[in-house]
């Protein structure tokens, strides 16, 4: 009864991350969980400036988003985090960071958004909320094909390629890193955390208090 209580409550505020791993894989995560806590501590979330972001670029207060593009609890949280910007105007930078587990479809869009981001870090943001907005109607690697055709505007080199997949992987290991256990995850002001969706009230009074 015991787990099948904690299974629900993932399910009910999160995309919880599901694996095919083995029972050793699981054995040496919870071996490694202290040591992930220590470094949690210990380090930074990595930001550059060339990381899409949203808000003020010199805002005290940023705020790390880690998304799924397929997970539904991530487009219910999109107009909470929207009003963000209405209640703290100027006082937020907001940057995009991926987490894609549920699919291929999730990896593809993780990987789009950054190639529309090299040309048009604005654009990306609307592909950002195009996905959210029209989500079910995404199925496929053949409806990703469609939407690039829309919001990519030029061809990506290889070796920019390459660096997306490299992005990607590493926002995926800080993630970790940092204990998510599904999708949405923020990580605000460099340590404090809310995994997973909350209802308005609640992600916005726990938001708040981690406020500088």
């Amino acid at each position: 009864m015991i787990k099948k209580s904690i299974l629900l409550l993932l399910l009910l505020t999160s995309c919880s991350i599901q694996t095919n791993t083995n029972l050793n894989n699981n054995k040496n995560k919870e071996d490694s969980s202290k040591t992930q806590d220590i470094k949690k501590d210990a380090i930074k979330p990595f930001i550059d400036d060339t990381y899409t972001f949203r808000g003020n670029i010199n805002a005290k207060n940023v705020v790390i988003e880690f998304v799924d593009f397929k997970c539904g609890f991530c487009a219910k949280s999109k107009p909470i985090v929207d009003k963000l910007f209405d209640k703290y105007p100027n006082q937020i930078k907001l940057v995009y960071k991926h987490y894609p587990f549920i699919n291929d479809v999730s990896y593809e869009l993780a990987y789009l958004f950054e190639k529309i981001a090299l040309t048009d870090k604005n654009k990306a943001i609307e592909f950002n909320n195009y996905v959210f907005e029209n989500q079910d109607n995404i199925k496929t690697i053949e409806n990703v094909k469609e939407i690039e055709n829309k919001f990519l505007s030029k061809p990506v080199s290889e070796k920019e390629l390459e660096n997306i997949k490299a992005r990607i992987k590493k926002d995926k290991e800080e993630a970790d890193l940092f204990g998510i256990s599904g999708t949405p995850m923020f990580i605000i002001n460099d340590k404090n955390t809310i995994k997973g969706f909350l209802p308005e009230k609640e992600f916005l009074d726990t938001f708040n208090s981690f406020l500088s």
